[in-house]
């Protein structure tokens, strides 16, 4: 559908909620010659669809319920019933035959190594796993995109960050320091534990006092 040199989808409307990822995601587009206008999660995406004069939407959000909003909002508009529509997820669902889905995780949080970790239960029951990891070094997967290293290390070389049982990541933030990344992977531990902090609404690269 978004294939290099295609001239019949030029103008991508990119939604995603990690700023990061979109940064990534824009490059590679745009690498393929498309013009791309990036946006976070937003319910004025048929605006935004008809400011831009999109040829296709791109939905990559932290939660698939948050994508499948979206597409549900582009589908009962009468002007954009057949946009073509990539919904990228860990889940691929069944759907019409304009929508493309890339599977995500491109990666799993459980492959990377970590210098502290621990599995936590919040106050409503839920598991959530607690990092700190030392970036530089990392191997990970052969399928991260070098680029997406650099864009970790240039936000400090040790990270405190959390992610669900599926392998989302929910909260990240990177330290010069290790005592401090400690420090932080420490209060991120029991933030979760007491209820202070919620995981399943991603904060990026925020501290706990912000």
């Amino acid at each position: 559908m978004l294939a290099k040199g295609s001239s019949r989808l030029s103008r991508i409307l990119l939604i995603d909620d990690t700023p990061e990822i979109a940064e990534l995601l824009t490059f590679a587009l745009r690498d393929h010659g498309h013009e791309v206008f990036a946006e976070g999660y937003t319910d004025t995406v048929n605006e935004l669809i008809r400011q831009f004069r999109a040829d296709a939407l791109v939905l990559d959000c932290t939660a698939f319920d948050m994508s499948e909003s979206l597409f549900d909002i582009v589908r009962h508009h009468p002007n954009h019933a057949e946009l073509p529509v990539v919904i990228i997820s860990d889940t691929r669902r069944a759907s019409p035959e304009s929508v493309a889905w890339i599977t995500m995780p491109l990666w799993s949080m459980d492959q990377w190594q970590y210098l502290e970790r621990e599995v936590v239960t919040d106050a409503r029951g839920r598991q959530w796993t607690v990092g700190l990891m030392d970036v530089l070094g990392q191997e990970g997967d052969s399928d991260i995109p070098n680029r997406l290293l650099e864009l970790q290390y240039s936000s400090g070389r040790y990270f405190a960050l959390i992610y669900s049982a599926s392998g989302a990541l929910q909260w990240e933030r990177g330290y010069s320091s290790l005592p401090e990344a400690t420090r932080a992977f420490e209060d991120l531990r029991i933030a979760v534990i007491d209820g202070s902090l919620d995981p399943s609404q991603p904060v990026f690269r925020q501290d706990l006092e912000d």
